[in-house]
């Protein structure tokens, strides 16, 4: 099998493609991310960093979009012993909606714009109306921890 000159070589390898290092500190902070039961937050665009949070109704459902979350101006430095921040620093754009109820901000973090998000209200009446059950946060009045 002859080796194609264009194609880059970590497809013929067993690895993932290359992460660099900023998409490594955003996931170390998705990773630690808690956030309330059905809700999940993933990255569907990398430059602009964009996430999607979604909401899973029940097993085996499609998830409903809830909202968005935009970082153009992303912060992802590691401190001196290497470790990845508790939160991304930059200028967050968020958007929540639900059929035509729709609103939106900026906050300086991601756990920020996210809190922001939740005490909209929308993401938690949309989580009653789809399960039947009641919403409860995270921790207590945080909804992101």
């Amino acid at each position: 099998m002859a080796v194609v000159e264009s194609w880059p070589a970590w497809i013929f390898t067993n690895a993932s493609a290359p992460v660099n290092k900023r998409m490594r500190t955003v996931a170390a902070v998705l990773k630690g991310l808690r956030l309330p039961p059905r809700f999940q937050l993933r990255q569907v665009k990398e430059d602009p960093i964009r996430l999607e949070l979604t909401l899973t109704p029940a097993y085996g459902k499609d998830p409903i979009l809830v909202g968005l979350v935009e970082s153009q101006d992303l912060v992802t430095w590691r401190d001196r012993e290497g470790r990845a921040p508790r939160d991304l620093q930059g200028t967050w754009d968020w958007t929540v909606r639900h059929g035509t109820v729709s609103t939106g901000g900026w906050n300086p973090y991601l756990k920020e714009a996210l809190q922001t998000m939740f005490e909209t209200g929308i993401p938690a009446y949309l989580y009653e109306e789809v399960t039947g059950e009641a919403y409860h946060p995270v921790d207590g009045t945080r909804h992101v921890r």
